[in-house]
């Protein structure tokens, strides 16, 4: 008698492996000035981990604020972005379809 499951899951054509359909781009990002001069000072695997985050989390998902969180008090209206031990802040213009990027920073500097 075979034991189960052998060699992984059964695997037959359209079993599973199907992906649903979804634009390339949804969403626009856009780097203010000021967020741009911060990015090329951080080192270039953690400028790489952040571009590629929103390249590939971001831009192509229908609602950007399920990967962030809300800021609050003087800084209501923005959203932060956690990647690793940087925070991305940025301002979400649903009209436009923008994410705008308006600071990047290590975890403990980008409040101040």
């Amino acid at each position: 008698m075979p034991t189960w499951p052998r060699n992984g899951w059964p695997r037959r054509p359209g079993d599973g492996l199907t992906k649903t359909w979804r634009p390339r781009s949804t969403w626009t990002v856009e780097w203010d000035d000021r967020a741009r001069r911060e990015l090329r000072r951080l080192d270039r695997a953690v400028q790489d981990a952040i571009l590629r985050y929103f390249s590939e989390r971001i831009r192509t998902d229908s609602d950007p604020r399920r990967f962030g969180r809300r800021l609050r008090h003087a800084r209501a209206g923005l959203w932060r972005y956690r990647i690793g031990a940087y925070r991305v802040v940025c301002r979400i213009e649903d009209q436009r379809l923008v994410v705008l990027v308006l600071g990047v920073a290590h975890r403990r500097e980008v409040y101040r």
